[in-house]
């Protein structure tokens, strides 16, 4: 019968505890892995989800909400409830609507009149509401006000040149499809900017526009 001398035995020894803690590793390694990858998707997942609600309420403050603006004015008007014919009433309702949705992008609430006439409220360069005024009184000019406690229209802040709402795209494109639309991009007329409007058109009971 033969024996291994010592150093085999040894060398045999720790060829079994390296191959022991390789396996050992191996199956720890791939215990791990398996957990984070696990771990991994269930993150990406609840990232994702949180993306998609962030974007859908995103996207509820640049197209929903500006339609449903546009057609609570419109009723607002159609109805009779409120008289735009009044300065004070129309100020304060402007403002009032543009002042509630200070956290969305909305840079102006505004009516275009068929006779060339322009009243609103828009937030100027600071994020300040002014009330917003264009009529014969003004020469077709618009003028911008700032807003007094009561939300009536106070000193003026500027006068711009002349403008008529109804060369505007928004205008256009609202009166052309009969329906609540969306311009295209175009220039806006007091910003350096690019922009998209919305525009509602309303009519009156004898149908008139």
């Amino acid at each position: 019968m033969k024996f291994l001398d010592r150093s085999s035995i040894k060398r045999n020894i720790m060829t079994i505890y390296i191959t022991t803690t390789l396996v050992t590793f191996a199956i720890v390694f791939y215990v791990l892995f398996s957990n984070w990858i696990r771990t991994s998707d269930e993150i990406l997942s609840t990232i994702a989800k949180d993306m998609n609600q962030t974007i859908s309420i995103e996207f509820d403050g640049l197209i929903k909400l500006p339609q449903y603006i546009n057609e609570l004015t419109e009723q607002q008007i159609k109805n009779g409830v409120m008289d735009f014919n009044n300065e004070t009433v129309r100020d304060k309702f402007f403002v009032g609507l543009l002042s509630r949705h200070g956290s969305t992008p909305i840079y102006s609430i505004s009516l275009g009149t068929e006779k060339g006439e322009y009243y609103g409220a828009r937030r100027n360069k600071d994020n300040v509401v002014e009330i917003m005024k264009n009529n014969s009184e003004t020469g077709g000019k618009s003028r911008y006000y700032k807003v007094r406690e009561d939300m009536t229209a106070g000193d003026l802040v500027v006068e711009t040149g002349r403008f008529d709402p109804r060369t505007r795209p928004w205008y256009k494109v609202a009166k052309e499809n009969n329906k609540t639309s969306f311009s295209p991009l175009y220039k806006h007329f007091v910003m350096d900017d690019l922009t998209v409007s919305v525009g509602t058109p309303v009519y009156d009971g004898k149908g008139s526009l």
